[in-house]
């Protein structure tokens, strides 16, 4: 499960650049408001919560947060319960995420799957 992609338009992603959650989101919330950047969030399954990871910049806090909140949706839309890997529920800092997901995200552009 790719975890770290949202569908984007191209000027969103040139808006964003490299920069961090932290700093862009603040410029959405500045412009747009509370209200519209937790609509935008919520659209794409991004935790908006403090804590989640999103805001904090803490990746792999952000990617249990998000696990969460996708596997709640096929869960709400199959009404079938998903087995969730016990080993992503433990404690944050002694699970390793991004090497996983890195190397997913890398098959993923080796095999076309993502775009």
């Amino acid at each position: 499960m790719i975890l770290n992609r949202a569908l984007i338009d191209k000027e969103t992603n040139q808006r964003i650049r490299a920069r961090a959650p932290s700093i862009y989101l603040a410029d959405i919330r500045e412009v747009r408001g509370d209200s519209a950047l937790n609509e935008i969030l919520d659209s794409h399954l991004l935790p908006n919560e403090a804590g989640a990871g999103l805001f904090e910049d803490d990746y792999d806090r952000f990617l249990l947060s998000r696990l969460d909140r996708v596997v709640d949706q096929i869960e709400a839309v199959t009404h079938k319960e998903v087995s969730r890997d016990l080993a992503l529920t433990g404690d944050v800092a002694a699970t390793p995420l991004a090497p996983r997901v890195a190397v997913i995200h890398s098959m993923c552009y080796i095999h076309n799957h993502c775009e």
